[in-house]
Order: structure tokens, then C-alpha cells, then sequence
């Protein structure tokens, strides 16, 4: 069933972080309100994240969210006022309420009804005293236009003894970037406590989203002033709010009457008030942001990549002319203005850069509620420790971490740490611990999952292994413990006695390994049985420019990342020695094998009188090998360009990039190179 809700097309982006930012901070609260206990600063911040969803959805007409966050905000008000205690059967329904919530919420963006039953929902908060029977026109999604009683009643209303009648004034903050929204959710507050007789601007004008800088309403209510103030104070961005006593005005007095006798009021403004009535975290310096649209950020890199191209050509020709006589004056003044056009770039590029980066808590801060249904699910007891959640990268690496960390935590959890009664027999603490931390390093982020369970057993992988076919015999006699560790990366392979909805199928793995080398990154695994495993994913900082080390092989140059490599040296023929028939040299005690470039890539080549060469040392995961080259051209900051549909993927390069001068240039997939060496030294064997 197709749904409509009343948001334009420019509402929708800002309606949509606004509410992804509240289910993350009921998200983070609720895991850490069930860790802490009565904390009574983070049961007020959990309250104001559902009200603020609730008039959200109520603002666009979305009745079903609206049901499901005032059951919610319902349950958090009778903690918060002590009616119970924290516990699990709070926990769970307020969880399951952020995953219905959250079903609902994609309603929005598909406009498709979704199947979810939010009566099941509601009942979880039955225990709770809140009202979970709806009826149909309760629950069902029609866009409501505007809220009931909000407009003057041609008639007088007839009070009730208990009664009163205020005026409130409400002055929404200039900075909000959603002003009528907030006057919106002011008048659902409103409603909430009591019968709305006038409303200035009425909802015709707030509808049309035009800024709202006041909001007046007269206002019957039986709740006090003090009460009334606290719940129009749940909306956020008011810089005050005024409330008139209109029943202690002669009752022959019009609401003119009562502007013109200039009554004083109680104005209170609105960041003490909430630090009084809601206390919150310490605030930080404010900092002015403006929304945008990641297209607009990736247009915006695409124009800096070209000017980096022409700023790299620019350097090339300053280099030229610096051996050319054109004058000593000219030469100085076209250096002068070179430098000054390079320095505005690495300027530019740098600030371009700093906008794409977001620290990777975006992708940590769903992991805890994770673990902790799993550890639910397997009947274990488990802690997630997040270190380093501040670090920054790219967002394009940021989308595409997420699966990849997925799989390594839901492993630790299901083939990692063990059950409670076999960490006890072990002499384990029945808690597990998984380590989630993420950390800068010579200009690129190092992300680690490690758990201290039961580690990587190499003789079961390799028995594995071979009874599935992956491996010959000899190979399973020969194999080191590093390479059958390695094996886990291998299509199809498992080790677990049971297959799970989680894991167990030999899925994988090897989508982890293949997702990091897309983002021209690496993983490494560390373990000891019966001590634990940790997984070190190596990745760069963006995929948008990347440094490099040109190099020339005959006539073609290749970038190789800097990230993968290691070191560079130059070589003779009689340094090369071989291993069974291959060849390989000797870096400091270590023998390292030897790779050519023109063998992996089939480069014709007649230079088998060549007696020098340049080695540059990469390294993927643990392994280290040297690739032959003849020129080293030195390093260069180049733009990524996707090799497009037309070559498809190509074993051993990455992408592309185009140089200052126009040459295109190729950039080297390590991974693949190393993969690709170790085929064609097989091939030389047999």
C-alpha cells in the first residue's frame, strides 16, 4: 500500500537526520541506562529523544510512530519520576520500540506500508500504565493536515471549575533550520495538556513551512504554570517561553486589555530553564553548521581533483623551465606563482577533505546494541570495549566499512568467545571481552576487532580445508600455521559444527577480505588458540586522492598506494638469488621473493642485459615481496578515476588516474599483484 506523508521534497532530507540522530541517541542511551542503572541526567535525555520523534511524526502525519514513541515516552516518564526502577522488561520493549520505529521511519523514505504489527509493540509497555488498545483510525497512516482544536471556536467554551486559562508565547531560536517544525511540535505539546481556543499564526501558516519566529496560544488547561512550562520545554531550539495567568486578570479584561496593562510575566529563558528541569551533558562550544548534500561534497572533490591535476603540471613545469633560460626575473615570478597556486591547493584540498571526514562512531555506536542482542541470542556473556571512536575518515570509506566489521564482530561472538560454563572450566572470566578500536597511522587508519575467546585452531582450518577441497594433501602437510590461518579467508570454508542464521554457512570471510581490497586496504590476523584472534584491517584515509609512488616499467608508469609500501632499493643482477627456480634477494636477514612487473602484467621486454633495477617493497597482510621496476619516478598525490564499465575489473589495478602532463597512469592493486606473482611463479615451477 502506497503511503503519503505532508513533508515536501526539501523537508524530507533535514526531517530525516534529525530522527536518524534520536534513534542513535536512544540507541547509545538505552545500552548505557541498562548498564549504569538509575541515572536520572540519561533517563531525561532518553525521555526528550522520544517526545521530540513523537512530534516529528506527528508533524508529517505519520500515526503509527506517533503511537509507538508515546508508548515509549509514556514508560521513560514513569521512570523518570520514579514510579519504577530500571530493569529488563523496560529495556526490551523500549528496544523493540526502536526497531519498530525504525521500520516505520523507512516508510517515509520507500512509501511503501510496511507489515510490522505495532500492536506487539505496544503491549511490551502494557506493565507500564500506558494505553496500548488502538483503534484503526488511530494507527492508520493518513497525513493529518493539521491538529485538532487549534483553531479559534466561534463560540465561547465553556470552562470547567478546575480549568484556567493561559496565554503562552513562545520564541523559537532564530539558529533553527526548521523553525514551523518546531512551532508544530509545540502546539502537539500543547494539545497534550490541555484545549488550544486561539492560535497565532494559525496551522494554515505553519503548514507551509515558512520560518516561525513567535507562537501564541490561549491555552485551557488544568495543569500549573510550572507544569505547562516543562512540557512546552521538551521541544528543542526555544529561546523562551512566556505563560500568562489569564484567570487572574479581571474577567471583563480582553486579551488586549492584558498587552496594554503591560502585566508582567514570567519570562524564563530557555537554556536555564532546561538545565534546571532537564540537565544535560556538558555543553561544548557551539559551532555554526550548514546541511549539504553529499553529491554536492562529491562534486565539489571532483572539481579539487582537477585542480590538483593542474597543479601537479604546474609543478612539472616549473621543473622544465628551472633548466631553460627564459630570463631570471620571468623564471623567478612564474616559481613565485607556482608555489603560491600549489599552496592554495594543498589548502583547499585540505579543508575539502576535512568536510568529507566523520568520525568513525557513526559506524561504531550501532555495534554495542548489536552485541548485545547476540550475546542474548547465544547465550553468553559479553562486553564491547570502543576505543579510538573519534578517529576521522572519509565517509566513502565509512559506507563501506560497515559489513566487513559486521562479519568480524558477529564471529568473535559466535565462534570466538565461548559459552559462560567453558570460560569457568577454562579459568576465563564468564564476561567476554571483544575490542573494538580504530586509530591513525602513518596516514592511514589501522581498525582492530579483537575478542579473547577461543583463537584459530590451524589444524582444524587445514582439516577443513581439505575435506572440502581447497587444499591438496601436500598442501595440507607442507602448509605453515600462518597460511592455514589464512585459509579462513577462503571461499566456503567453515569450521563450525552448526550452521546459525548468523553464521556457519562458509560465507563470509572471504566477503570481508574482498570488501577491504576494493577500498584498497589489507587485513591481518593475529591468534592463539585458546587465547583469542584479533583482526587488523589496514585501509586509507580516502579513496579520493590517494599518495603514491610512480614507477616505470619499459615505458608504462604505474602508482603504487604508499600505504603498501614499505621501502625502496636498488639492486643488482647479482644480488638475485633463487628458490625453487624463483627469484628472490635478501633484505636484512630476510629473504623476500622477487617480482616482474613485466612478467605479472606480460610487458613485452628485451632487457635481459639489464643489470640494475629499483626493488620497492610492498606488503599485503603478512606477506612482503619486491617489485621490480626500472625508474623510480618519486611520490605524487593522484585522483582516483574509475576504470569505468567499459574495462571492467582488471587483475592488478585498482583504478586509474591522469597525470599534469595528461598521461593516464594505472594504480596498482597490491593484493592482486601479490596474488598474481605467486600464479605466475607456480606456472615457472611447472
Amino acid at each position: 500500500m502506497a503511503l503519503q506523508f505532508d513533508i515536501s521534497d526539501d523537508e524530507l532530507p533535514v526531517f530525516l537526520a534529525e530522527s536518524e540522530e534520536q534513534f542513535q541517541l536512544l540507541d547509545e542511551g538505552l545500552m548505557e541506562l541498562e548498564r549504569s542503572g538509575e541515572n536520572e541526567e540519561l533517563v531525561q535525555r532518553l525521555f526528550r529523544a522520544a517526545h521530540t520523534l513523537k512530534g516529528s511524526a506527528g508533524m508529517i502525519g505519520h500515526k503509527r510512530m506517533v503511537a509507538v514513541t508515546h508508548a515509549m515516552e509514556t514508560a521513560l516518564d514513569g521512570l523518570r519520576k520514579g514510579k519504577y526502577g530500571v530493569s529488563n522488561g523496560l529495556i526490551d520493549p523500549c528496544f523493540n520500540a526502536v526497531d519498530g520505529l525504525r521500520i516505520l521511519f523507512n516508510e517515509i523514505v520507500t512509501g511503501e506500508e510496511s507489515e510490522i504489527n505495532i500492536q506487539d509493540i505496544l503491549e511490551g509497555f502494557d506493565s507500564f500504565g500506558v494505553e496500548t488498545e488502538l483503534s484503526s483510525t488511530q494507527t492508520q497512516n493518513v497525513p493529518s493536515k493539521q491538529p485538532e482544536q487549534v483553531q479559534a471556536s466561534s463560540t465561547p467554551v465553556k470552562e470547567s471549575e478546575k480549568m484556567t486559562r493561559y496565554e503562552i508565547k513562545v520564541h523559537i531560536s532564530k539558529k533553527s533550520i526548521a523553525s514551523a517544525a518546531r512551532a508544530f511540535q509545540v502546539v502537539l505539546a500543547m494539545q497534550e495538556i490541555g484545549e488550544i481556543l486561539e492560535l497565532i499564526p494559525d496551522m494554515s501558516v505553519i503548514e507551509t513551512a515558512k520560518p516561525v519566529e513567535v507562537l501564541i496560544a490561549i491555552l485551557n488547561s488544568k495543569e500549573n504554570e510550572e507544569s505547562l512550562r516543562e512540557k512546552v520545554n521538551l521541544v528543542d531550539e526555544l529561546d523562551t517561553i512566556q505563560i500568562i495567568n489569564l484567570e487572574k486578570i479581571k474577567k471583563n479584561a480582553t486579551a488586549a486589555n492584558v498587552v496594554e496593562q503591560k502585566v508582567v510575566s514570567e519570562s524564563v529563558d530557555k537554556q536555564t530553564t532546561t538545565e534546571q528541569l532537564f540537565p544535560a551533558a556538558p555543553k561544548q562550544a557551539l559551532e555554526k553548521t550548514v546541511r549539504t548534500s553529499v553529491e554536492r561534497l562529491d562534486r565539489l572533490m571532483n572539481l579539487v581533483g582537477e585542480l590538483i591535476t593542474d597543479r601537479n603540471r604546474l609543478y612539472q613545469l616549473r621543473s622544465i623551465y628551472e633548466h631553460v633560460d627564459v630570463g631570471e626575473n620571468k623564471a623567478d615570478v612564474l616559481s613565485e606563482t607556482i608555489s603560491h597556486v600549489g599552496r592554495i591547493t594543498d589548502q583547499l584540498q585540505k579543508e575539502v577533505m576535512s568536510i568529507r571526514m566523520l568520525p568513525v562512531s557513526n559506524v561504531f555506536n550501532k555495534f554495542p546494541r548489536m552485541v548485545r542482542d547476540l550475546a542474548a541470542k547465544f547465550n553468553k556473556k559479553v562486553d564491547l570495549i570502543i576505543e579510538g571512536e573519534d578517529t576521522e575518515l572519509d565517509r566513502s570509506v565509512i559506507e563501506e566499512i560497515n559489513d566487513p566489521l559486521i562479519h568480524l564482530i558477529r564471529n568473535s561472538l559466535d565462534h570466538g568467545i565461548e559459552p559462560v560454563d567453558v570460560r569457568k572450566q577454562l579459568g576465563k572470566a564468564e564476561v567476554g571481552k571483544v575490542y573494538l578500536t580504530a586509530r591513525h597511522e602513518q596516514g592511514r587508519i589501522l581498525l582492530t576487532v579483537e575478542d579473547d575467546g577461543r583463537g584459530i585452531d590451524p589444524v582444524k582450518i587445514k582439516a577443513s580445508a581439505f575435506r572440502k577441497g581447497l587444499i591438496s594433501q601436500n598442501e595440507h602437510d607442507t602448509m605453515s600455521e600462518d597460511e592455514a590461518i589464512n585459509l579462513i579467508f577462503a571461499s566456503g570454508l567453515s569450521t563450525a559444527n552448526q550452521v546459525s542464521d548468523v553464521s556457519g554457512r562458509g560465507v563470509g570471510m572471504d566477503i570481508v577480505r574482498n570488501n577491504i581490497q576494493k577500498l584498497s586496504g589489507s587485513i591481518q590476523v593475529e591468534t592463539r588458540t585458546g587465547k583469542g584472534s584479533k583482526f587488523e584491517i589496514i585501509l586509507p584515509l580516502t579513496l579520493a586522492i590517494v599518495p603514491t609512488l610512480l614507477v616505470q616499467v619499459l615505458k608504462q608508469i604505474f602508482a603504487i598506494p604508499l600505504a603498501s609500501v614499505m621501502e625502496t632499493i636498488k639492486i643488482t643482477r647479482a644480488d638475485i638469488k633463487t628458490v625453487n627456480n624463483n627469484p628472490v634477494f635478501v633484505l636484512r636477514d630476510k629473504v623476500l621473493p622477487l617480482v616482474s612487473l613485466t612478467r605479472v602484467f606480460n610487458i613485452q621486454t628485451d632487457s635481459s642485459e639489464r643489470d640494475e633495477w629499483y626493488v620497492v617493497v610492498v606488503m599485503s597482510g603478512r606477506t612482503q615481496i619486491g617489485l621490480m621496476v626500472d625508474t623510480l619516478l618519486g611520490q605524487e598525490e593522484v585522483v582516483v578515476k574509475s576504470l569505468g564499465p567499459l574495462f571492467g575489473e582488471v587483475q592488478g589495478i585498482a583504478s586509474a588516474a591522469i597525470l599534469g602532463d595528461g598521461k593516464v597512469i594505472l594504480i596498482m592493486d597490491v593484493q592482486d599483484v601479490v596474488k598474481l606473482s605467486t600464479l605466475s611463479n607456480e606456472m615457472i615451477r611447472n
